[in-house]
């Protein structure tokens, strides 16, 4: 396990303390900060931009092959490479002979900023505009359908019409449900109805990190198989709007460490339920 010297975001040396505890075999090198940075004061984002360059790739290879021994596996902190990573492993492979892999450091995470990327740049590549830090602050319905969202911005308020609506603003806490000193808990876009005890003493138990978990994270919107936000009766609320992630109801994501689990198969279930309903040409596949 391989760090630079300063790195505040990765320790090997606690790394290999673990692994060994776990009867994995490993041991902890450090390498001088220069090798990726002339400056000192850079984070994991930065570093991994640096790694982009083939100058660096090569310091770095060079450094690596002084503490490598044969038949080893060189696991790095994860900065190789932030626009390049594919490159930057290949490269780094290629030139010690050996197995590279990375370990995710604390946030900003630079896999994160990858994937991210990847995901904006394959939706701009199927026509999908993404709007960021647009805040939802009304919408309008006639009968059973929405007609349009209203977002705010700089300098107006903005109109956005769309045959389908997909709510993804997470639950409690990523702020998708609201709530007031009288008990109320409600969905913050559409008021849909929520899941969660009336009496808003039973939200929270005593212990923030009680066993079982807290019950205002089990609530949430309930929904059909479809994933359609469904009133008391089960009937969908709105026919053209769907659900999916933090803010379904019946998980407890925290206690069940399922956030991103949930988000990912709960948003492909939804769009896909979705495709099906409105028959969008050219979406399937």
């Amino acid at each position: 396990i391989v760090g630079l010297e300063g790195m505040r975001d990765f320790y090997p040396h606690f790394i290999v303390r673990n692994l060994t505890a776990a009867g994995q075999p490993a041991r902890a090198a450090t390498l001088p900060w220069s090798v990726v940075s002339a400056a000192r004061d850079r984070n994991s984002v930065q570093l991994a931009a640096l790694l982009d360059e083939p100058a660096a790739q090569q310091r770095l290879v060079s450094a690596l092959k002084l503490v490598a021994q044969p038949g080893e596996r060189i696991g790095l902190p994860a900065i190789l490479g932030l626009h390049r990573h594919t490159e930057v492993m290949a490269a780094l492979q290629r030139e010690l002979k050996c197995p590279v892999f990375e370990i995710p450091t604390l946030p900003p995470s630079v896999p994160g900023i990858r994937l991210t990327t990847a995901l904006r740049h394959e939706l701009e590549r199927r026509g999908v505009r993404v709007e960021v830090g647009m805040e939802v602050i009304g919408f309008h319905a006639e009968g059973d359908a929405i007609q349009w969202v209203e977002t705010a911005t700089s300098a107006r308020p903005l109109r956005h019409r769309a045959a389908a609506y997909l709510l993804a603003t997470g639950g409690v806490l990523g702020g998708g449900f609201s709530s007031d000193p009288g008990g109320r808990f409600w969905e913050t876009i559409f008021d849909l109805p929520l899941t969660v005890p009336q009496d808003r003493t039973q939200w929270f138990r005593p212990l923030f990190l009680d066993p079982q978990g807290q019950p205002a994270f089990r609530g949430g919107v309930s929904v059909d198989s479809s994933f359609q936000p469904v009133d008391a009766d089960g009937r969908p609320v709105y026919a053209n709007l769907w659900a999916a992630g933090g803010a379904l109801a019946h998980a407890d994501p925290i206690l069940e460490r399922s956030l991103e689990g949930i988000a990912i198969v709960t948003g492909v279930a939804a769009a896909d339920a979705i495709v099906r309903e409105r028959d969008f040409e050219g979406v399937r596949g």
